[in-house]
């Protein structure tokens, strides 16, 4: 746009540039004109005032021939054209001097032929010198007008570009805020889960807390009475007793694992490690799933490797293991 305004500029200060040239010549023409009116008038009428407006007329002239010649001092062309019509001005004017010292009745020959090549000849050159001006100004004209169409063009160009980097540029905000928001909102839902994570635990952890201690009870009390009553009771009624400790048992396990899982679930499950036997451990697991389950089914231990202990919390590992003995004897065929 800049480019565009400067190259406008330029234009206007070349038109009137050449529009002052054209005028100069207008006045050199008019001036020299009015120069020989008043040469005449003073040879005819020999009036002092006539002979004065002559001299007036030939300095102003001058001074016009020096402006035209200072406003084409740029162009070599029109510069030369410049000093001839100056030189033909000067001869022009060397021969009014001499046209004074004669009668107005009686001109001589030979001046009159001069004076008529003379003037052709300042015609002539004043006409170059329009033409050139003119042919200069059309072909300054049309390559501005060409450089401005593509200038023109590069600003369209270069609005539609920088719209279309605003577009990408607020797209890409854009879709900042959108991640943003999203991250806002999946941050609230973990928040929200968390908090739902926490009073789950707490519930499960008061229903572990009421349930255990009539579980504790029952498992007790159904032991005490099998051991005190196995003399005097039938296999059949010590097998209903000890159906209750095991289902009392099984109870207490699904409490402890949704106690478990309530606390992985709520990012707050503990990690206590400890050197661990590893086979009394598998042993052990294996005698408590066939003792809770309520078909017996045999479970093969087998031990591979001479590794007798892991770094291992018993309570976690316990409960894994047991969920998949459980599982792995529920769905599995009896053999």
């Amino acid at each position: 746009s800049y480019q565009n305004a400067t190259q406008l500029m330029e234009s206007s200060q070349q038109v009137r540039e050449t529009n002052a040239v054209l005028q100069s010549l207008t006045d050199i023409s008019a001036t020299l004109t009015e120069a020989e009116s008043e040469r005449w008038r003073y040879v005819l009428l020999q009036a002092p005032e006539d002979l004065k407006r002559y001299e007036t007329a030939i300095q102003t002239l001058n001074d016009e021939v020096s402006q035209l010649q200072a406003a084409l001092s740029s162009t070599p062309e029109q510069q030369q054209h410049v000093n001839t019509l100056k030189t033909l001005i000067t001869q022009r004017i060397t021969l009014l001097q001499k046209s004074l010292n004669q009668k107005a009745n009686q001109p001589p020959q030979t001046l009159s032929v001069q004076f008529k090549e003379s003037q052709d000849a300042i015609r002539q050159v004043i006409h170059q010198l329009r033409t050139t001006e003119e042919e200069l100004l059309q072909t300054q004209m049309q390559r501005s007008q060409s450089n401005l169409q593509v200038r023109m063009l590069i600003e369209v160009l270069g609005t539609v570009l920088t719209f279309i980097v605003l577009l990408g540029v607020y797209a890409l905000l854009y879709q900042q805020m959108m991640k943003r928001h999203r991250a806002e909102t999946l941050q609230q839902k973990l928040a929200q889960q968390k908090e739902l994570s926490e009073m789950k635990l707490q519930f499960f952890s008061m229903v572990s807390h009421e349930f255990r201690t009539p579980l504790s009870l029952i498992v007790g009390s159904a032991q005490l009475l099998a051991e005190s009553l196995k003399p005097m009771l039938d296999p059949m009624k010590l097998k209903n007793l000890n159906r209750i400790q095991t289902s009392a048992k099984s109870m207490t396990q699904v409490l402890g694992d949704m106690l478990t899982l309530a606390r992985a679930d709520a990012g707050r499950l503990e990690f206590h490690p400890s050197w661990v036997e590893i086979q009394s451990f598998c042993l052990n697991l294996i005698e408590d799933s066939q003792l809770f389950s309520e078909s017996p089914r045999s479970i093969k231990f087998t031990q591979q490797g001479n590794i007798t202990h892991a770094w291992v919390d018993e309570k976690l590992l316990y409960s894994i293991l047991s969920n998949l003995l459980s599982n792995a004897i529920k769905y599995s065929p009896p053999e």
